[in-house]
């Protein structure tokens, strides 16, 4: 594309070069996701929330990160089920979201609320100073 000036504009330069349609195409799948993950029925299922979503440039993979309330046998349960339904929540995806292809969905527990937790517990320990 070349702007007024002549000069080539580079595509997704802008926002370090991630396109404004892959930072769509992640929310989209983000939020999709999150409406269809409810709708599973597992009992073993968790509360789980979809913490983000990153998409590779050629849209092939979707790193997932997502939390879960509960202890770690809730946690393990819920990343069974979360694998298990991996091609239909990724076939769900696809007939609900426009994309040039659905991605295949990898599923990652988000442990940065757990690390927020630990860190205020212990500052919480060490009390005034």
């Amino acid at each position: 594309m070349r702007e007024r000036s002549g000069h080539l504009r580079r595509p997704g330069a802008y926002n370090g070069g991630m396109g404004f349609s892959r930072r769509k195409t992640e929310q989209a799948i983000q939020r999709t996701l999150s409406e269809e993950i409810t709708d599973l029925g597992d009992e073993r299922l968790g509360f789980v929330t979809i913490t983000g979503v990153s998409v590779t440039p050629d849209l092939a993979r979707a790193r997932v990160r997502y939390t879960v309330l509960g202890d770690d046998e809730v946690r393990r349960a819920t990343a069974s089920v979360l694998e298990e339904a991996a091609g239909t929540l990724g076939s769900l995806l696809g007939t609900r979201v426009r994309m040039r292809r659905t991605p295949r969905l990898e599923f990652v527990y988000d442990d940065a609320i757990d690390h927020a937790m630990r860190i205020s517990a212990l500052l919480d320990e060490g009390g005034p100073a």
